[in-house]
């Protein structure tokens, strides 16, 4: 058992549905964990249909409404489909008429079906009989008592009464539509259901005077005996819509964002949590017409997902019954970032993931020490985003695992399947401890008559090139000289630091030579001082730009502002190319991790060749070498299609298919990187100490001495 963020306060006054008396006070409710859990069974998208809603579920079919365009007629419709979600073909029992809108559902029987249809002037009831796949039309009736409210929900219960709950009152009617019963509601209902026993919960929400939020009532009505209303439940907690759940001995299902509750009603509240929806990567906000099955054995719903643009599809979801010991494994992901790319992924993982699902823990610079606690008594991630945090201190305390083992023994990888050179900046020592499934390329980029047609560079040669031109103000433009050190660092750290010896080289000339160079730029940037970067290029202020490349396209971009061949020169560094790559993820796995296998499974779908294809000038470039031949082949044969450009001040390029010449320029930069981009807390001392030599407090090889018994120190812990 554990306590949940749910209070319910237990009221014993019986009170009217308009009048809510809260005498009780408050008790935390412990949340028990039943001897089952539901899992997801099924996702399917109805593909000839733009949305499906009003989902009910009666036996092994679920039935539901839909909205479809047909030679630009919008249509109106009833379908169904097998519980079991194995195919999701809409069966058009019937057809709306087309100025009518089905806006609600509900299933007598397999062969009755009452919809709500709504026109611009009035409600109507219709019944509908339906035989081998034929629908008859039964019977249709006004509803004239719905014209001036909302419809809230929609069901039949016992003894084929129809219950059509709106904002402010349920309305109790025979199967032919006439009204039988009114129970209003001063405050506003978000929904209702009936039980077997002719009970009747509604649920309402009301807006307390002295609180800036919301409280809700689960309401009792007991429709056969007439007794008072009670106030059975008041459910301090974002609940969204309950639903029956006798199927599985409870009195109410309820949900909110995170899971579903079960509870048990009687002098003693009891609450179980019967499905986490989170795990799955679901959200309770996004769920409709939540039903449970007769059998108990599956949980229904629609998910309203965002599709292109501002239109949206729904998501059919199907959970089935399963005991507590087939429930997935928890695998921690930790982080200090979450890319775009990884959150995609994992959300689609813990949907679709049989075994595994993935819990994120995000961490920053200020608590790693956490991590490392974590790590230490075997509680840290089991697979982490090693952006930000520096690798080789992992790698050297063993606490990372070496995933060429696994790469070895996975029947659908292997390492020639992967680009060498990017492999290679991974490696130490003959191991591999992390992988990088898409990055990109920084780099700084120049006119070839300018800086010349070699990659890489070093100060000297930057400073030769500045006194050729006597209208180049800086090399680089709108720059300050703290973000060009953070950026050298970033970039050329492997230049100052040697990570197996565990020592570092900040006293070298070379790093004196760039701190002495940083400081030529200003130490801030002003915006009267301000000169788009395309303009300085064209105005000769200054002759090479900071580039992040992702695909075999902006180079494009780039001929035309330096209005001819251009080379990607790099950073300035005597020992590297100059170019790095910055990766959307660096993933690893932790030797402390309990659940090796679910970790692999986890990183091996983010190698394989059907992820990496499909996530093509998505993300950046590929790892894998078919992928990248693949990109190529896409960006070499798109000819005359639009597919995207460029704009930078007056420079405006529509891309259209890379040349030769341009595949193998960007081929030969990603041949060339050999560092892989670095902002941890190395980059963040230099900066730290640097300062004081920007502002003119201590000289340049003071500034180096201090950084130097700094990292020293660090390297050695």
């Amino acid at each position: 058992m554990k306590k949940m963020a749910l209070v319910i306060l237990i009221i014993l006054t019986a009170c009217s549905c308009t009048s809510t008396e809260v005498k009780d006070a408050a008790v935390d409710l412990t949340v028990n964990t039943p001897t089952y859990t539901f899992r997801v069974d099924n996702t399917l998208v109805p593909l000839d249909a733009n949305m499906i809603s009003c989902l009910t579920i009666y036996q092994n079919n679920y039935f539901a409404s839909y909205i479809s365009e047909l030679d630009g007629t919008i249509q109106f419709g009833i379908a169904s489909f097998p519980t079991d979600c194995n195919s999701l073909v809409l069966y058009d029992y019937y057809v709306a008429a087309t100025e009518r809108e089905i806006i609600a559902i509900a299933v007598k029987n397999e062969q009755s079906i009452f919809l709500v249809e709504k026109t611009d002037k009035m409600h109507i009831l219709t019944n509908h009989y339906i035989s081998n796949d034929n629908v008859q039309s039964i019977h249709e009736q006004e509803l004239p008592f719905l014209n001036d409210d909302v419809l809230v929900e929609f069901f039949v219960g016992e003894n084929d009464k129809l219950y059509f709950i709106t904002e402010q009152n349920v309305y109790v009617a025979d199967n032919t539509g006439q009204l039988e019963l009114n129970i209003p509601s001063d405050n506003t209902i978000l929904s209702a259901m009936v039980s077997s026993d002719g009970m009747l919960y509604i649920y309402t929400q009301t807006r307390l005077s002295n609180k800036n939020r919301a409280q809700t009532h689960v309401v009792q009505v007991d429709l056969i005996r007439g007794t008072d209303n009670l106030t059975v439940l008041v459910l301090d907690f974002n609940c969204i819509a309950i639903t029956n759940g006798e199927a599985l001995g409870y009195n109410i299902i309820a949900y909110d964002e995170t899971s579903v509750y079960g509870f048990k009603l009687s002098d003693d509240v009891i609450a179980e949590v019967v499905l986490n929806l989170s795990e799955y990567g679901y959200s309770g906000s996004n769920l409709r017409s939540l039903s449970l099955s007769p059998e108990g054995d599956r949980l229904l719903a629609w998910d309203v997902q965002s599709g292109a643009g501002d239109s949206t599809q729904s998501v059919v979801l199907s959970f089935i019954k399963s005991n507590v010991e087939q429930q997935r494994q928890k695998l921690k992901f930790g982080t200090l970032e979450v890319s775009n790319e990884l959150e995609k992924y994992i959300a689609n993982f813990n949907k679709t993931n049989e075994y595994y699902y993935i819990e994120t823990e995000v961490y920053s610079f200020e608590n790693m020490q956490r991590l490392a606690t974590e790590i230490t008594v075997g509680d840290g991630p089991d697979v982490m985003d090693l952006r930000g945090i520096p690798v080789e201190s992992l790698i050297s305390s063993t606490v990372i695992e070496d995933l060429y083992s696994y790469i070895d023994n996975d029947a659908s990888l292997s390492r020639n399947q992967f680009n060498k050179n990017i492999l290679s900046l991974m490696e130490h020592n003959g191991s591999l401890y992390q992988v990088v499934p898409f990055f990109n390329v920084v780099s700084l980029v120049g006119a070839s008559d300018k800086v010349g047609t070699s990659l890489g560079w070093n100060i000297a040669d930057m400073k030769s090139i500045q006194e050729k031109y006597p209208s180049i103000q800086y090399a680089i433009p709108n720059i300050s000289c703290e973000t060009l050190l953070e950026l050298i660092c970033q970039y050329n750290m492997d230049s100052f630091v040697d990570w197996e010896s565990g020592t570092c080289f900040f006293t070298s000339d070379e790093f004196i030579s760039q701190l002495n160079y940083c400081a030529t730029y200003p130490e801030k940037l002003y915006i009267d001082d301000y000169i788009e970067e395309t303009d300085s290029i064209i105005m000769g202020y200054s002759f090479v730009l900071p580039v992040t490349i992702s695909d075999f396209y902006e180079c494009q971009f780039y001929e035309m502002l330096f209005e001819g061949d251009i080379t990607y020169i790099g950073y300035p560094s005597q020992t590297t190319s100059g170019s790095a790559i910055s990766p959307n993820s660096s993933l690893a796995m932790l030797t402390s991790s309990n659940t090796k296998e679910g970790a692999w499974e986890f990183l091996r779908g983010l190698l394989l060749e059907d992820y990496q294809m499909k996530n093509l000038n998505k993300y950046g470039f590929p790892i894998r070498e078919d992928a990248l031949i693949e990109m190529m082949n896409q960006a070499r044969t798109v000819a005359d299609e639009y597919i995207g450009g460029l704009s930078s001040g007056d420079v405006h390029v529509i891309y259209t298919s890379a040349t030769e010449a341009q595949l193998a320029k960007i081929r030969d930069l990603i041949g060339s990187v050999d560092s892989i981009l670095r902002a941890d807390i190395i980059t963040e001392i230099v900066l730290e100490e640097s300062k004081s030599f920007f502002f003119g407090d201590r000289r340049a090889d003071d500034v180096a001495q201090i950084i130097q018994g700094r990292v020293s120190i660090l390297l050695s812990e």
